[in-house]
């Protein structure tokens, strides 16, 4: 009986070992690349001290192989000192993703970073690191119109995207 336990300890001690080193296995994460480029068209708004909010309408287009172009409505949301009255403008923004992987819709969702804007007839903002979907994907800023008003901001931005699908509209 003695040697029959023995080798079930054995078995067991050996499952054990063997388990633990699979799943002490470290698998390294995938470099952010990107995944292709968001544009957002912003509607005019007003700041009103200690916060404001924005409609937009955005386009991501991911490019290659399996290109694929979403279209969002959004909303742009800024707590922190925003003073001041702006035009419309557009924002461009780099999609950064493990690997560089994407998929129709992902982009649903919040995403909150930083900005920082101001005008004295022309100006020009910064929308900078957003980031969103359990932090797998990052928005940089790239490029961005000049927006005509008069006002100075700069505080937490949100940006809360809604997958448009016009199929379902049409239903």
């Amino acid at each position: 009986m003695r040697p029959i336990l023995s080798l079930a300890f054995a078995g067991f001690l050996a499952a054990s070992l063997s388990a633990e080193a699979r799943t002490a296995a470290p698998v390294a994460p995938q470099p952010m690349k990107q995944a292709g480029t968001l544009t957002c068209t912003i509607q005019p708004g007003a700041g009103l001290v200690i916060a404001s909010a924005r409609a937009a309408t955005c386009v991501f287009d991911h490019p290659g192989a399996d290109y694929f172009s979403d279209n969002y409505e959004a909303r742009l949301s800024r707590f922190g000192l925003d003073i001041g009255v702006m035009s419309g403008q557009s924002i461009k923004w780099a999609v950064m993703t493990p690997g560089g992987h994407a998929y129709p819709g992902m982009l649903s969702g919040s995403h909150i970073g930083s900005s920082s804007e101001a005008a004295l007839g022309m100006g020009a903002g910064a929308q900078t690191n957003f980031s969103g979907a359990g932090n797998t994907v990052v928005l940089e800023q790239i490029g961005s119109t000049l927006g005509v008003g008069l006002g100075l901001s700069f505080g937490e931005t949100r940006l809360d995207l809604d997958i448009h699908d016009p199929l379902a509209l049409a239903l």
